[in-house]
């Protein structure tokens, strides 16, 4: 990267957290902030499955490295201003505050990303656990090419409850492996003939700070 890429980005960042900060005040004193990565600059499978709109003290994040899509910034119609498109790589967040996110969502993203390196989940979860509050959750969805591998390799073992990964400050502890979620069963109608040869799954983490 440039030395002027770099300065564009650092701007760019910069003016993502004034945006955030803002958001942030006109949400109360208790706002509730999701964080969705790999979204394709539009809110999926959390809200989309659930069939909800945001609530009046809800944030929605959504976080993609897609060039053309990430900068969609404006408010997605039908979930007011409370939801913001971010071009970034979700292992480095700087506009994101330690300890601020409630939720974070990955749809779809180990299996067909660069993610799938133990390096880049290392870097990944590093920062999804810096952003997360306390007993945060990181709920991972995979259908389109399910890949247990990379993730079994990171946790050193198989995906069970309880199993954990210590970092500087938290540790990420497995609350639940779904290996058959109704909800992905409605989502993707279209891969109803061959749900059992994908063999997709949810895992469901929690981030406890130590």
């Amino acid at each position: 990267m440039s030395g002027n890429e770099s300065k564009e980005k650092l701007v760019y960042y910069e003016s993502i957290r004034g945006r955030l900060q803002e958001m942030l005040k006109g949400l109360g004193d208790n706002p509730v902030v999701n964080l969705e990565i790999g979204s394709g600059g539009s809110p999926t499978f959390d809200l989309i499955t659930q069939m909800r709109e945001l609530a009046d003290n809800e944030l929605y994040l959504s976080v993609d490295s897609d060039e053309e899509i990430g900068r969609l910034e404006n408010g997605l119609e039908g979930f007011n201003d409370n939801f913001i498109t971010i071009h970034a790589d979700a292992r480095e967040m700087p506009f994101v505050e330690d300890n601020s996110v409630d939720e974070i969502t990955m749809t779809n993203v180990v299996g067909l990303s660069k993610m799938r390196q133990r390096d880049s989940l290392t870097k990944l979860f590093k920062e999804l656990c810096r952003v997360s509050k306390n007993d945060g959750r990181i709920v991972i969805t995979e259908v389109l090419s399910p890949d247990r591998f990379s993730l079994e390799f990171y946790f050193e073992g198989e995906l069970k409850t309880g199993t954990t990964v210590s970092g500087a400050g938290w540790d990420l502890v497995i609350e639940k492996m779904d290996e058959e979620p109704e909800a992905i069963k409605e989502y993707y109608p279209a891969f109803s003939d061959d749900y059992v040869v994908r063999k997709p799954f949810q895992l469901v983490l929690k981030c406890v700070k130590k």
